[in-house]
């Protein structure tokens, strides 16, 4: 049932997208605007210098690279849903998804595709491919773990959405709110030894943000922690249940407009 449900979402993406051609025009544009901002920059960088703690110029590329793939995968998969998610909660009309056979929160998570971001996947894919072969160290291994730990990254990414989002059942004006998680990626956009020791504590440690994209690269480069990994894994599979106890009490607040 699921699978078909994502058909008929992924058909209606596609109608959406060809209806508000020139809009998706403008995204596109604007997504590889922004991500050719960031390579460029690179350049300039090293130019100057051939390190930056420890991060030649094909590694910071490979980092720079999975926070664009995480954040347009997230983008592509999640963002429309969880816009349209909020306007529901804020004016009541979460009611004939509390009643359909498919889990509330998946498919309130999953409503529209966000076409446009295939763009800025396939530019971020092209990117890997350039920089990767310079700093693979584990070979087919590195690469697999690599894709798990991009899926991994997304997936938290996710859920730092989906928790702050949950608050709207709350808080009667939550779009500010909602807007943290999007300041919080770009943290992690940047190796996590460059900043100073009481935010790397905060955002690999209490928060772990910056791992979510640090992660995969450093795995790429061979220079992992197996206790950072091991700590990223068992704090999604706890913040997943967090998240989840959340939308069962949230919607024990839920106030529809009928």
């Amino acid at each position: 049932m699921f699978f078909n449900y994502l058909k008929i979402v992924w058909s209606l993406s596609i109608s959406q997208f060809f209806i508000y051609r020139l809009t998706s025009v403008f995204v596109c544009f604007f997504g590889v605007l922004f991500t050719a901002i960031e390579v460029i920059t690179l350049f300039v960088l090293y130019h100057y210098t051939d390190s930056i703690n420890g991060w030649d110029f094909y590694s910071f590329l490979t980092l720079s690279a999975t926070y664009t793939l995480i954040s347009y995968i997230y983008q592509f998969c999640f963002t429309l849903s969880h816009e349209k998610l909020i306007d529901k909660i804020v004016e009541g009309e979460l009611d004939y998804d509390l009643v359909r056979p498919i889990d509330s929160q998946l498919i309130n998570s999953i409503k529209q595709f966000d076409i446009p971001s295939l763009i800025n996947i396939v530019i971020a894919i092209v990117l890997l491919c350039f920089s990767v072969p310079h700093v693979l160290t584990g070979h087919i291994f590195g690469i697999v773990m690599y894709i798990l730990f991009v899926l991994m990254g997304v997936y938290f990414y996710y859920l730092v959405n989906q928790f702050f989002i949950n608050f709207a059942f709350w808080i009667e004006r939550p779009y500010q709110i909602a807007a943290i998680p999007e300041y919080l990626l770009d943290i992690a956009s940047r190796p996590r030894n460059v900043y100073p020791p009481i935010l790397h504590i905060l955002f690999v440690w209490v928060f772990p943000i910056l791992l979510s994209t640090n992660l995969p690269a450093e795995i790429l480069r061979g220079d992992f922690s197996v206790v950072t990994l091991v700590y990223f894994l068992l704090f999604i599979i706890l913040f997943s249940f967090l998240v989840r106890i959340q939308w069962k009490q949230a919607l024990k607040k839920y106030q529809s407009a009928n």
